[in-house]
C-alpha cells in the first residue's frame, strides 16, 4: 500500500508471528515505526456521527490496545485516513499520564446541534444550519477524556474535555496533543510555511505574523516544517478538498497551533497538532477541567469549502460577550453589549500612499472629505496621530460632525504595558475621540523584552483583554501583525478585521500566486485586512487589483490609495462606493489554487459583485449569473488592456440570471465587476 498508513475493521484477528506479539502499524507499539506495507487489521469498538445531508461521515475507533484514532469520509471518498487522538500530560508531580493509549470506554451521549444566528460583520449575512454530535468518554490514570466529534454538511470538527478523576480541579502540562491529520495518498496540499521574522530590533527570532505565501507541498515531502493553519488539500485524485484549522482559541485557556510531520511518521502524510513555536511564554499548563479549542475540518467541493462558515458555526447559538457586572449595569449601560454601534463600511487609510503625513491633520481633512463623498463611515490614522492629541481632538470633533468614525494604529505590547495602563490609555483616547485600535505587532516585533507575543497562551489571554476592554467603551478592533482568525467575532463582534496575510503594505512583493491561492485558505477563515488599492499593485494588473476589494472580506475594508484615484474617474467611483463589508452572501464561480479564482459577493437585495483574478498562467473563467434575481442588471465590467497592466477597459451591459460571461485572464490578470439591478 506504500508508505501511508492503512487500516481496515474487521472482526477478531489474532496475528501471531514466530511465538511474538506484534502491535502493527501503531506508533505507540514501538518498533521502528516504519508505516506498514499491507492493510492492518484493526478490531475495536467503533463510534460513528454522519452529517444532517449523510455525506459526511466521522468515525472513531479504539482498538485493542486502547488506542483511538478517527477517520472522516466525504461523499465515500477519504478526507482523512486513521488518525490518533488524544493528549499526553504531566502533572506537578512530574507524573505522566498517557491519554493516548491503554484507554477505557465509559460512555456515549448523542445529540443534534442547531444554530442560527445574524452576523454584525461576515461573509454571509445570515447563518443557519445543524450538525450531528456523538460525545464518548474514556477514562485511564486518574482523568476522564470526552471526544466531542461533530459531522456538518461542510465538514467536521472535533475538540476535548479532560477532567480529572476524583478531584473538581487540576493543573496540568501538555506534553503532547497527539490530535494527526493523516492526508490520502495522493493528495494535493497548498500549505503556509513557518519562517520567523528574524528582522527589526527584536531579540527574539519567532515573530511570525501570518505573512508568508501557500505554496503546493507534497504531501509525502512534508518533512519537519511547521505549516500554519489553515491549510487547504485535495483529498486523493478526487474533487474532494478539505481546510484544516482550529475555531474558539480565543477564552480556551490554550495556546494556538500549528501542524507538522512527527520523525516517527516521516513520509506519511500525517501531520500533528503542536504548540505555536512562535511565541515567548512557551506556557503548556492547562487548568482542569479544561475544553480545548476545535479542530476543524472543513470538507467538500471547493465551492463548499469557499462558502463555508464553519469556523464561526462551531460557536453554535453563543451570546455576546458581556461583562460579569452586566447584570448591575443601567439599562443605558446593557445596550452596549447588544455591539448595535459595530459598523460595516469601507474605510480610507492614507498611510500607504502618504506615509510622512501621518500626524499631519490638514491632510487626513483630504482623507475626511473623500469619506464623506464616497459614503464610507470609517479613516484609519496610522502611527502618529497620538503625537498631537489636542489636535487629533479638533479633528475628532470634526470627523465625527460629518458621521466619521476613527480608527487609530497602536502596538499591542509597548502602548499597552499592563492591564492597569491598557483601561487607562483606552479611555483617555475614546474621550479624545477614538472610535477603533488598529492593533499591531501581537508577533513580538519592535518590542523588548516581549513577555508573550504570537499566540503563546499569554498573548491569547491579552488578545481577549484588549477585545473586552474596547467593547466596553464601544470600540472597534482591527488586528494586525496578528494570528489567524479563530472565529473571535462571533463572541466578540467589535473585531471586525485581521491583517495576518501579505497584504498591500508590502507593495512591489505583492504577487498573483499570494492573492490566488489566499482566497482559497487564508480568505474562508475570517476577515482579511488587505488594504486593496485601486491602480496596479505590484506585478498584478489593474484588473486584479480592483477585485481584490469585493473578493477579500473584512468589517472594514480599508481603501489605501491616493485620494483623487477614487473619485477622478466616475466609474471608478462608482464601483468603490458600495464595495461590501458585510455580505448578504458569497458565491464560488470557480477556480483552483496556482490557477485562477472567481466568486461573487451580494452587498445588498440590489448590488452585487463578481471578481476574477488569475495566477501565472492565462485563465479563461466562465461566469453564470444564475445567481441573480429576476429582472435586469446593469454590469460595470473592468478588464484589463491589451498590453498595458496599469490601465483597464470598461464595459457597461445589461445582463439577466441567465446571462452568461467568458474572460480570458492573462498572467496576474483579472477582471472585477459591479452589477446594479435596474429599477
Amino acid at each position: 500500500m506504500g508508505k501511508k498508513k492503512r487500516y481496515t475493521i474487521i472482526s477478531v484477528v489474532l496475528c501471531i508471528c514466530i511465538g511474538l506479539y506484534m502491535c502493527i502499524g501503531f506508533t505507540a507499539c514501538g518498533g521502528d515505526n516504519k508505516p506498514p506495507e499491507t492493510p492492518v487489521v484493526m478490531e475495536g469498538q467503533v463510534f460513528t456521527v454522519t452529517s444532517p445531508d449523510a455525506r459526511t461521515t466521522a468515525q472513531m475507533t479504539l482498538n485493542d490496545d486502547g488506542q483511538l484514532y478517527y477517520t472522516v469520509n466525504k461523499d465515500g471518498v477519504s478526507a482523512v485516513d486513521y488518525s490518533s487522538l488524544g493528549f499526553v500530560l504531566e502533572n506537578q508531580a512530574n507524573q505522566k499520564t498517557d491519554l493516548t493509549q491503554l484507554l477505557t470506554y465509559v460512555e456515549k451521549t448523542e445529540r443534534k446541534v442547531t444554530y442560527d444566528y445574524t452576523n454584525k460583520t461576515g461573509k454571509t449575512e445570515h447563518v443557519s444550519g445543524e450538525c450531528n454530535e456523538v460525545v464518548v468518554t474514556f477514562k485511564t490514570d486518574g482523568y476522564f477524556m470526552d471526544i466531542v466529534m461533530r459531522a456538518y454538511n461542510d465538514g467536521y470538527a472535533f475538540r476535548y474535555n479532560l477532567r480529572p478523576d476524583g478531584k473538581d480541579s487540576e493543573t496540568v502540562t501538555v506534553i503532547t496533543e497527539k490530535s494527526e491529520f493523516a492526508l490520502p495518498e495522493k493528495s494535493s496540499a497548498w500549505t503556509m510555511q513557518y519562517v520567523p521574522i528574524t528582522g527589526g530590533t527584536n531579540p527574539l527570532k519567532n515573530s511570525y505574523a501570518y505573512e508568508e505565501p501557500y505554496r503546493n507541498t507534497p504531501v509525502d515531502n512534508f518533512g519537519s516544517q511547521y505549516y500554519a493553519m489553515p491549510i487547504i488539500y485535495r483529498a486523493g485524485d478526487s474533487d474532494i478538498y478539505s481546510i484544516i484549522t482550529e475555531s474558539q482559541l480565543i477564552g480556551s485557556g490554550y495556546y494556538g497551533s500549528f501542524l507538522q510531520e512527527q520523525p516517527q511518521n516521516k513520509g506519511t502524510g500525517i501531520l500533528q497538532t503542536v504548540m505555536s513555536p512562535a511565541g515567548a511564554d512557551n506556557d503548556r499548563t492547562i487548568e482542569l477541567p479544561f475544553t480545548s479549542p476545535w479542530r476543524v475540518g472543513i470538507v467538500g467541493s471547493m465551492a463548499e469549502c469557499v462558502e463555508s462558515n464553519l469556523v464561526e458555526a462551531v460557536y453554535d447559538n453563543v451570546e455576546y460577550w458581556k461583562p460579569d457586572n452586566y447584570n448591575e449595569l443601567s439599562a443605558e449601560e446593557q445596550e452596549i453589549y447588544n455591539y448595535d454601534w459595530v459598523d460595516d463600511s469601507p474605510a480610507h487609510w492614507s498611510w500607504l500612499k502618504y506615509p510622512l503625513e501621518s500626524a499631519d491633520f490638514s491632510h487626513h481633512r483630504d482623507s475626511l472629505r473623500l469619506a464623506k463623498e464616497m459614503g464610507w463611515t470609517y479613516l484609519v490614522l496610522d502611527g502618529g496621530w497620538m503625537d498631537d492629541l489636542n489636535n487629533f481632538e479638533q479633528f475628532a470633533k470634526e470627523a465625527h460632525a460629518a458621521g466619521i468614525k476613527l480608527i487609530g494604529w497602536c502596538n499591542s505590547l509597548n502602548n499597552f504595558s499592563n492591564e492597569t495602563m491598557l483601561k487607562y490609555t483606552l479611555k483617555r483616547w475614546n474621550n479624545l475621540g477614538l472610535d477603533g485600535l488598529k492593533i499591531d505587532f501581537w508577533d513580538g516585533q519592535f518590542t523588548n523584552p516581549a513577555l508573550h507575543q504570537g499566540e503563546d497562551k499569554g498573548n491569547i489571554v491579552w488578545y481577549e483583554k484588549i477585545y473586552q476592554e474596547c467593547a466596553k467603551l464601544k470600540m472597534v478592533v482591527s488586528r494586525h501583525g496578528c494570528n489567524k482568525p479563530t472565529g473571535e467575532r462571533r463572541i466578540y463582534p467589535n473585531v471586525i478585521n485581521s491583517e495576518a496575510i501579505y497584504g498591500a503594505e508590502m507593495g512591489g512583493g505583492v504577487s498573483a500566486d499570494k492573492t490566488v491561492n489566499s482566497m482559497f485558505a487564508r480568505n474562508v477563515v475570517g476577515p482579511v485586512d488587505f488594504t486593496p488599492t485601486v491602480d496596479a499593485l505590484g506585478s498584478l494588473s489593474k484588473a486584479h487589483t480592483m477585485a481584490l476589494a469585493p473578493l477579500y472580506e473584512c468589517g472594514v475594508n480599508v481603501m489605501a490609495d491616493y485620494y483623487n484615484v477614487y473619485t477622478a474617474d466616475e466609474d471608478i467611483k462608482e464601483f468603490y462606493k458600495d464595495i461590501p463589508a458585510l455580505r448578504k452572501t458569497t458565491k464560488f464561480l470557480g477556480g483552483t489554487p496556482d490557477n485562477y479564482y472567481c466568486a461573487a459577493v451580494q452587498e445588498s437585495d440590489d448590488i452585487w459583485y463578481v471578481g476574477g483574478i488569475a495566477a501565472f498562467r492565462s485563465s479563461t473563467i466562465e461566469i453564470d449569473y444564475s445567481f441573480l434575481g429576476d429582472g435586469e442588471w446593469e454590469a460595470l465590467i473592468f478588464t484589463d488592456k491589451q498590453d498595458d497592466k496599469y490601465s483597464t477597459d470598461v464595459v457597461r451591459k445589461t445582463v439577466t440570471k441567465s446571462s452568461h460571461d467568458s474572460f480570458t485572464l492573462k498572467s496576474s490578470g483579472g477582471v472585477a465587476i459591479k452589477l446594479t439591478k435596474k429599477k
